[in-house]
C-alpha cells in the first residue's frame, strides 16, 4: 500500500510503501533524521495526517521496441499458417514468434524459437505474412535477410531458417556458423 505522510510543521510530504501492519517504510526522512522503523503509533501524532490515495493503481511502463521489415526476416505462407494455428491453440491470437540465436550445436550457433505474448524491451518486431516475429538486437545481426519456412515432411519437417549469413552448416542441419 502506498501512503502519503503529510507533516505541516515540516512543510513537505513523503511517500512510504508499508506493509499491512504499517511497519516497513522504504524511505523516511523527517527533520533530517532517518527512521529505521515506523510503528503504527507514530502515525497517531496530532500534526501528522495519514492519507491513502484513492486511485492508487500501478502504472505499467511502456515496452520500448522497434518495428522492422521483411529485410530482417521473412515468413513464408506455410510457416504463417502453422504459426497462426499454434498461436490460436495456445490462446495467443495476438502473440508472436520469438527467434533468437544462441551459442551451441556442432557449428557454434543455433536457433531458438518460442511463442510469446509480444515484444520485450529493445526487441525488433517484424510483421510478415500476417504473423508477428520478434528478434532481440543481438540475434538480429545473425538472422538479417533470413527466410522462415515450414515443412510437413516426416524426416526433415518443422520450421527451417534459410540464412544467407551462415557460412557453414552442421550435417544435422540444426546449427550454423556466421
Amino acid at each position: 500500500m502506498l501512503i502519503n505522510l503529510e507533516c505541516p510543521w515540516l512543510r513537505y510530504t513523503h511517500f512510504y510503501y508499508v506493509g499491512p501492519e504499517l511497519t516497513r517504510p522504504l524511505v523516511a526522512a523527517i527533520n533530517k533524521r532517518r527512521l529505521d522503523r515506523v510503528s503504527p503509533y507514530q502515525f497517531l501524532h496530532p500534526e501528522l495526517k495519514l492519507a491513502v490515495p484513492e486511485a492508487a493503481t500501478p502504472t505499467i511502463p511502456a515496452i520500448n521496441y522497434k518495428i522492422g521489415n521483411e529485410r530482417l526476416i521473412k515468413v513464408t505462407e506455410n510457416a504463417s499458417r502453422k504459426l497462426n494455428s499454434l498461436l490460436e491453440k495456445q490462446g495467443r491470437a495476438t502473440g508472436a514468434l520469438r527467434v533468437a540465436v544462441i551459442g551451441g550445436g556442432c557449428s557454434g550457433l543455433q536457433y531458438k524459437m518460442d511463442l510469446v505474448d509480444g515484444p520485450a524491451n529493445r526487441d525488433i518486431m517484424v510483421e510478415s505474412s500476417s504473423v508477428r516475429v520478434v528478434v532481440d538486437p543481438k540475434s538480429a545481426l545473425f538472422v538479417s535477410g533470413s527466410l522462415l519456412d515450414y515443412s510437413d515432411d516426416l524426416q526433415k519437417g518443422g520450421f527451417k531458417v534459410t540464412n544467407p549469413n551462415a557460412v557453414a552448416h552442421c550435417s544435422c542441419g540444426e546449427s550454423f556458423a556466421a
